[in-house]
């Protein structure tokens, strides 16, 4: 039995973290609300806008070089073995197994097609990609009917491929993937509001799945102001995600209960939102957690930097990232030169994880920033 006091102490934490917890998402949310009308107005692209593309395309050839090499492996595949990499012609040989590869692939090959806009085999594959996952009637794998984690990998590729492209589709295609986009994501929001993941927080499947309608939403947004129920899911993923870094901001030390591997899985939404909540809500959502994770990356790091401790799942490396990770924590949160030094040398010393093997390519080009000079925290 514990004392009364201790009882006492515990309840008034748990009081504490809860109070602090409904102020910082009321505030958040209040200014979601005082900026949802500038959001609407300006159709900003999910992570750059159509002026920003040729300064990406002038650090392809230059300061971000390494990392668009790593892309373009992946376009060269997609050439040569398409069959490879598109989704089945049927439905039912795509919701036969765990499909989450092909969202993790589509993002990626769409933002090469933004860099190498003269490929012309590149996009005629990637549209035809885009094609069969909208004539699915459904994205939800048969084994498991009841797990949203593969569709919300599928829905992010999708709605990523989807802004990257948009411009260069013709209005017949922008019209038949937007309606997929509404409707995958309808589908989402609704299961949150009785599944188990829409009244949890920090744990994988949570952050994948709310930040996948976070997507649909911004995106739906920026195409058409006559989704009046589009709103209502931002401004609903927006608080979810927001309460889960106000409850990993108790955690000291930036680590994550989930572990090495699937904490990449976590964080590589959770850095997402950090970026379009600055983006489109103009919120800055930085808190102690975030500004300690490095020091959980770092330490749990093996000699040699090419694998983790296996803390919580025992994978032995990170499943997604953690160099777009590193890369968001250094522009926008470090700016010591630390993060990317670690990027340098798992770069140098590690294959790709076979789980996010490309996923996050994109994210990291365009969160990197050379300008920081490398610098060894030991």
């Amino acid at each position: 039995m514990f004392p009364a006091t201790t009882i006492s102490f515990i309840l008034l934490v748990l009081l504490t973290s809860l109070t602090l917890t409904r102020c910082r998402t009321a505030t958040a949310t209040t200014a979601v609300e005082e900026n949802r009308e500038q959001h609407s107005s300006h159709g900003h692209g999910l992570y750059f806008d159509s002026s920003d593309v040729p300064a990406l395309r002038a650090k392809a050839d230059t300061t971000h070089r390494l990392i668009y090499e790593h892309i373009c492996k992946l376009s060269d595949g997609f050439k040569s073995h398409p069959e490879r990499f598109l989704p089945p012609v049927d439905s039912e040989a795509f919701v036969s197994d765990w499909n989450e590869r092909y969202g993790n692939w589509l993002a990626v090959l769409a933002f090469y097609s933004v860099l190498q806009p003269t490929d012309s085999r590149v996009f005629d594959l990637l549209v035809m990609f885009m094609d069969r996952m909208a004539g699915y009637p459904t994205w939800f794998i048969d084994p498991l009917p009841a797990d949203e984690v593969p569709v919300s990998h599928s829905l992010t590729g999708f709605v990523t491929a989807f802004d990257f492209l948009k411009d260069r589709l013709t209005d017949e295609q922008q019209q038949r993937y937007a309606s997929k986009i509404y409707e995958v994501t309808k589908h989402l929001y609704d299961l949150g509001q009785f599944r188990w993941w829409g009244c949890r927080y920090i744990q994988n499947h949570v952050a994948s799945i709310t930040m996948a309608i976070l997507n649909g939403a911004i995106v739906l947004q920026s195409y058409s102001t006559e989704l009046e129920d589009v709103p209502v899911w931002s401004k609903w993923a927006f608080e979810h995600l927001n309460k889960t870094l106000v409850l990993l901001d108790t955690v000291i030390d930036g680590s994550m209960n989930e572990g090495t591997a699937y904490g990449t899985y976590t964080t590589r939404s959770l850095t997402q939102f950090l970026f379009v909540a600055k983006r489109h809500y103009n919120i800055d959502l930085t808190n102690f957690w975030v500004k300690q994770h490095y020091d959980f990356l770092l330490g749990t790091t093996l000699p040699g930097f090419s694998g983790v401790i296996g803390i919580a799942d025992s994978k032995g490396d990170w499943f997604y990232g953690p160099e777009s990770q590193l890369a968001f924590l250094e522009t926008f949160v470090l700016n010591n030169g630390e993060a990317n030094w670690l990027i340098s040398k798992i770069h140098s010393t590690r294959k790709k994880s076979k789980f996010g093997h490309y996923c996050t390519e994109h994210t990291e080009f365009l969160w990197y920033n050379a300008s920081i000079r490398e610098q060894s925290p030991l």
